[in-house]
């Protein structure tokens, strides 16, 4: 190679190294979950569903939401993310949920924790997942099946 390619392949590997240096974010105590010696959780301002909250500084992910509500019931799954530990989700969800009609049914954890609530006619079902740097909170709502609205059971022919 000549040494005017060699320096050209230098000045480009430099620039190139430099400007991802550049790029990356500096590493900080705030990509972790922060400890459970804080303050509870405070709710969000906005709500996409006025009767079930979110924690204070959870961003919903639009991507992997949806609702669909009529004048006769609603659907829907809105995924956030934010960070907070684990227990602080789910006691800030015990806390609040009582406060806008919600009655726990059951709380089921294995390594996720999944909280179920009911309504007179509908089900809420909370699934809050952790990992590193964030935590993952799923809010399910639909209508609640009733005896009234299951469907018939089928007695076997003889």
């Amino acid at each position: 190679m000549t040494s005017h390619l060699k320096t050209d392949l230098l000045l480009v590997t430099l620039i190139v190294l430099c400007a991802g240096c550049a790029t990356m974010a500096p590493k900080s105590q705030d990509t972790k979950l922060e400890p459970q010696t804080q303050m509870k959780l405070s709710t969000a301002d906005i709500l996409k569903f006025e009767d079930v909250p979110i924690p204070v500084n959870f961003r919903l992910s639009v991507n992997e939401s949806f609702i669909f509500e009529n004048s006769y019931s609603r659907i829907g799954i809105l995924k956030y993310v934010g960070k907070a530990t684990p227990d602080r989700v789910v006691e800030f969800y015990k806390e609040q949920m009582p406060l806008h009609d919600w009655n726990l049914v059951n709380i089921l954890e294995y390594g996720r924790r999944i909280l179920n609530y009911e309504k007179a006619q509908e089900s809420c079902i909370i699934t809050v997942e952790t990992s590193v740097t964030k935590t993952t909170v799923t809010i399910s709502v639909a209508p609640r099946l009733t005896k009234q609205s299951a469907p018939a059971s089928k007695t076997p022919v003889k």
